[in-house]
């Protein structure tokens, strides 16, 4: 259990410094590009078809139901682009988390440090020599979500641009992005905190201005916001043991209440592609009941008061879920 929830903090710092190096590369774009790259990818004749079809049309169809059933991000973020545009919150955070995930998935496997970008069989060769890693057909799926952006030079750099758009949907209220935002800001702040580097506009109070953002933001019930609190968790007095119980928790009320925990996830991808017991086709759930054993009903159990306090708006009690 301990060594899970160090893999877990390593993997979270790891991603989060993945994120600033993606702003900083030198010879790159710059991160904050012009949102007119969403209108670049609406033209662009590969993707026009499928932001044009039945399934991207329909009304009934939730902005979250299409982003989880999407096979390529690029066509997704073509279909919601005139709503993105438009100021829609929710589909201005669905355009950054399409765009942020493949950033972070190409820097890890399709794009060497010159910006060329690897073949799906060069990627495929490079995993199937290693202990641990993605199957060649979860290397595959994934290629499959950002091939829109991989294959066509004009879009290569379009991922980098997701921090503009969370920048936005958290301005519009979203409140995913507000959560994610918060948790993305505490996370810099840890890091400055051990840098020698002042950074006079940071103030005393902002790690807590962070975590009310994110508390005030779960209290709408958004599933994503819910699964991003999982990174507020201290250990305080607990043990190492509850603590991880509690992560864990967070976590199982996020996928009860339509947090994408399945098995083809872009979660579950990313988790699996450390612990290579995740796989087999189980869901995020079915795996939790593998890793914490007897503990899983414990879980269970703080999972189901953290829903009611979400439900009660109840601010002080979820501070003592954290």
């Amino acid at each position: 259990m301990l060594f899970r929830w160090i893999i877990v903090v390593v993997i979270g710092a790891i991603a989060f410094a993945s994120w600033k190096a993606l702003e900083s590369r030198s010879g790159d774009a710059p991160a904050r590009q012009a949102p007119l790259t969403v209108e670049q990818v609406a033209t662009k004749p590969s993707v026009v078809t499928a932001a044009n079809s039945p399934v991207a049309s329909k009304a009934t169809q939730s902005l979250r139901q299409r982003f989880r059933e999407a096979a390529d991000y690029a066509q997704f973020v073509a279909g919601i682009a005139p709503l993105a545009n438009s100021g829609n919150a929710e589909a201005e955070y669905l355009t950054a988390k399409s765009l942020k995930w493949c950033a972070e998935v190409s820097r890890l496997y399709f794009q060497k440090s010159t910006g060329e970008v690897r073949t799906l069989e060069e990627v495929q060769a490079n995993a199937a020599a290693r202990p641990v890693g993605l199957s060649s057909e979860t290397i595959e799926m994934i290629y499959a979500r950002c091939r829109g952006f991989l294959e066509d030079p004009e879009l290569r750099k379009m991922p980098l641009t997701w921090n503009h758009w969370l920048d936005k949907a958290t301005l519009d209220g979203s409140p995913a992005a507000i959560a994610l935002h918060a948790s993305l800001s505490e996370s810099q702040l840890m890091l400055e905190s051990h840098s020698t580097i002042p950074h006079p506009d940071r103030g005393l109070d902002a790690e807590v201005q962070a975590r009310e953002s994110a508390l005030s933001a779960v209290e709408s019930g958004d599933p994503d916001a819910i699964f991003s609190m999982s990174d507020w968790v201290r250990t305080g007095q607990r043990s190492v043991q509850e603590t991880a119980v509690l992560i864990d928790a967070w976590k199982i009320l996020a996928c009860q209440s339509g947090y994408d925990c399945g098995p083809n996830s872009d979660w579950m991808i990313s988790a699996c592609s450390w612990d290579p017991q995740c796989a087999n086709d189980r869901t995020y759930t079915d795996y939790l009941q593998q890793q914490l054993g007897s503990q899983y009903d414990d879980a269970v159990r703080l999972a189901k008061s953290i829903g009611e306090a979400i439900a009660s708006k109840d601010s002080q009690a979820l501070k003592n879920y954290l």
